[in-house]
């Protein structure tokens, strides 16, 4: 009862059985109302009694939690629902703000996974929400101030039709705040969409097939609807009498104007705009030529449907194919030859884990692999992705990201064997960065003290030049391994026993294991149980460790409500400054804009590099400015080919990652020259 995720749903719980209980005295209520007036008016008093207890049961609740709130019982929403509620990246918990899936979704996003039924479900949400239904709101037995209240209550939508609103407003906002919401709205996407493509069918079937029936078939539905709004009249009258004033004398009045003339001016003034509208086009489409035409354009939409279907339906089945198949076996290009291969590394390195070590061998790798280590390789691996314990994620990263010999004094009481990925397009080093991060929440040391977000730990430019505190990681040194000139790590500490046929995977021995703290982790009494007997056991780490590990803060999470005190509002407070602060110099490049671009590049275009130099050097901001295309003084050493300019400006790493509005990089000017 403290936390708040819970609650709303038990509330929701709750008000459902309220309304089960209502709609069943009303309908006792309404079966025996012309058969016993008596037991009728008992029925009434439940209903009555029930209505007043729950009015005041929810006085008391929203007392209780008036009173309860200020104190802190309540726990705030934990950082993964937060996350749906605020900018990815600005939860507070990096290790929620790690997971790619967690990124807004793009305009590009939704064309890629909806395809046309991004462009028709709007439409088929803006037809139920303005437009289905609403001849019955606008009709001419009420005023038009009726009317209007009655479309702002939605009265014209159906409870069909309002789930669907509902359930497309719900859809549509949280796959827009996380990516991996977009499968939210497949189903209400497609019902949208259908709703759109089903009326133009049936529109085109009928304009198509039976034009001449056209006419009389509106006429036919014109005059039901008129006799069903009469017999309904007495009920909207009655339904909607406070709003005409409800007066005796508001009724004479509209009685005796039901008579005469007036009446016809009275009508016409109450019929909206659309109404008007829609008996227009319909007058139009009455004649020879409207008809015609309507039968060209339903011909035509017919056919449009009939030959985008298919391509549709394999877009679809690609697509589901591609979600929900593996990703560890699938086919790519050789940058030598664009021939496509299948690359199989994943699968054959779980494998070969599987086949080559003892059954009892610890993994070190990124939680992200811990499933398929586990599934495929039936192996341990020191976390997967429900590992909830955010202080041991922590030193998983720590072990990764920091320098080769520390790593290894903590590796070895932990695991056998270390895995990473490598080979770039989303291997460990390009998400290296947030393990940094993670590992820093609650190891302060890591990082500088002024670095909370661990800035000094990426890739400095586009061709991955590491920063030197990522060059020293044991992470990179184990992706780079004999690959980058230089880069070799010690032997003795880390083996390397595979490297798969693509380079994709690496798997290294840690040498000098610990087998006093293995077993001392594997000894079912030093785990600590929940009750004596229980099966739910939670392990220790090792003593060995107990130097490493009182080094550590423990993360005090926003949704922690247990834990005491605030002692970690300072860091939460420094890692929003941290993040703000970068978008701020993101955000200082616009400052300079067209400020220094005249004389920079005609400098750089006559080859006056002494000028550039010593002018940059005045005023280094400048190196920032960029042109009405997004191109700046880097772009223009390429193009021009001022070799030495190029490497001056290499020096400010952040210039290198520049863009023009085209997406074309620096680099790509000298190519292409």
């Amino acid at each position: 009862l403290k936390s708040l995720e819970q609650l709303g749903p038990a509330f929701v719980f709750c008000i459902y059985q309220v309304l089960i209980i209502a709609n069943i005295l009303l309908k006792r209520y309404q079966k025996q109302q012309q058969h016993n007036q008596k037991q009728n008016s008992s029925i009434l008093k439940q209903g009555i009694i029930v209505h007043t207890a729950c009015f005041f049961v929810a006085i008391l609740i929203a007392c209780a939690l008036a009173y309860l709130a200020p104190t802190g019982y309540f726990g705030p929403i934990s950082s993964r629902v937060r996350g749906l509620f605020v900018r990815h990246t600005k939860t507070g918990n990096p290790l929620v703000d790690s997971v790619a899936e967690h990124q807004p979704s793009t305009s590009r996003s939704y064309q890629a996974f909806l395809k046309s039924c991004s462009i028709l479900a709007p439409m088929g949400f803006s037809y139920i929400l303005f437009i289905c239904g609403t001849s019955s709101v606008f009709s001419s037995d009420i005023s038009i101030q009726s009317a209007m209240f009655r479309f702002f209550l939605l009265k014209h939508v159906s409870n069909t039709n309002l789930f669907l609103l509902l359930y497309a407003i719900a859809g549509y906002f949280f796959s827009k705040k996380m990516n991996r919401m977009m499968v939210l709205l497949g189903p209400i996407a497609s019902l949208l969409s259908a709703v759109v493509l089903g009326r133009m069918w049936c529109w085109s079937l009928k304009h198509t097939l039976m034009p001449h029936a056209d006419l009389e078939e509106t006429k036919d539905i014109s005059n039901k609807n008129t006799k069903e709004a009469a017999a309904g009249k007495k009920k909207s009258n009655d339904d909607d009498s406070w709003m005409d004033n409800g007066s005796k004398n508001s009724k004479q009045s509209n009685s005796r104007s039901n008579k005469g003339s007036s009446h016809n001016k009275q009508v016409s003034s109450t019929i909206p705009v659309h109404t008007l509208i829609q008996k227009s086009i319909g007058k139009s489409l009455d004649s020879s030529l409207g008809r015609t035409l309507s039968k060209i354009i339903g011909i035509l939409y017919l056919l449009l449907l009939g030959s985008v279907t298919p391509t549709f339906l394999q877009s679809c089945s690609r697509v589901a194919q591609q979600m929900s198949n593996p990703v560890l076996v699938k086919y790519s290009k050789l940058r030598e030859n664009n021939k496509m291969v299948l690359v199989e590394d994943y699968k054959v390195a779980y494998e070969w884990l599987r086949d080559n070590t003892p059954p009892d061998s610890r993994i070190l790798a990124w939680w992200d692999y811990g499933y398929q280590i586990s599934g495929i390789s039936n192996r341990t691996t020191l976390a997967d992705g429900n590992t909830w314990n955010h202080e041991h994620i922590a030193l998983l990263g720590k072990i990764l990201t920091m320098e080769e010999e520390g790593s290894h004094k903590i590796a070895r009481h932990l695991a056998d064997y270390a895995l990473v990925w490598a080979g770039q397009n989303g291997d460990d080093l390009d998400k290296s960065p947030h393990l940094a991060r993670i590992a820093n929440s609650v190891y302060r040391d890591l990082c500088p003290a002024d670095d909370i977000t661990c800035r000094s730990f990426r890739f400095l430019d586009r061709e991955r030049t590491p920063s030197p505190m990522m060059e020293k990681s044991l992470l990179y040194k184990l992706v780079q391994n004999k690959v980058k000139e230089g880069v070799v790590v010690d032997e003795s500490r880390w083996n390397e026993v595979y490297r798969s046929k693509y380079g994709k995977v690496r798997i290294y021995k840690i040498g000098n294991v610990s087998q006093e703290s293995k077993d001392w982790v594997s000894n079912h009494a030093n785990r600590i149980c929940d009750v004596e007997g229980s099966w739910y056991c939670r392990g220790q780490y090792p003593p060995a460790l107990d130097e490493v590990l009182s080094s550590k803060t423990d993360f005090a999470q926003l949704e922690d409500f247990n834990k005491k005190g605030n002692e970690d509002t300072e860091y939460q407070k420094q890692y929003f400054e941290s993040l703000n602060k970068q978008r701020n110099i993101k955000q200082d490049r616009v400052k300079y804009e067209g400020e220094y671009l005249t004389f920079l590049y005609n400098a750089i275009k006559v080859g006056d590099v002494n000028s550039v130099k010593n002018y940059l050097k005045q005023n280094p901001k400048a190196a920032h400015a960029r042109s009405d295309d997004g191109r700046g003084p880097l772009f223009w050493a390429f193009e021009f080919g001022h070799s030495d300019l190029v490497e001056f400006l290499k020096v400010d790493m952040n210039v290198k990652q520049q863009k023009d509005k085209k997406g074309v990089r620096p680099v790509d000017l000298k190519t292409s020259n």
